[in-house]
């Protein structure tokens, strides 16, 4: 059987792929209330960019895994979640690719 190309399931993200996801987003974690309030906490009690690699804009918008998920990291663990701004987590994610 052949396969055909399809959008990722990652609402909003154009690419297309043979799997369900691209691979920006083959191991992101499920959204949902629990991940929202998780997020939420831990921006609010780290709101700048805790990476601040060149070209950081100083402010965390997203919540990175300092261990990633595909090596074993805790998707819920606090110890393991990181307030980070875009520029850096796009980094942090290509070099860990």
């Amino acid at each position: 059987m052949k396969q055909s190309w399809r959008p990722c399931t990652v609402p909003g993200c154009p690419e297309l792929t043979l799997n369900t996801r691209c691979e920006d987003h083959k191991y992101a974690r499920p959204q949902g209330r629990r991940w929202a309030r998780l997020r939420r906490a831990v921006l609010r009690e780290f709101p700048e960019c805790q990476l601040r690699f060149e070209g950081c804009t100083i402010w965390g918008t997203e919540v990175d895994h300092r261990v990633p998920l595909f090596v074993g990291g805790e998707p819920w663990a606090w110890d393991n979640l990181q307030s980070v701004c875009h520029e850096c987590h796009t980094k942090k994610s290509n070099e860990e690719r």
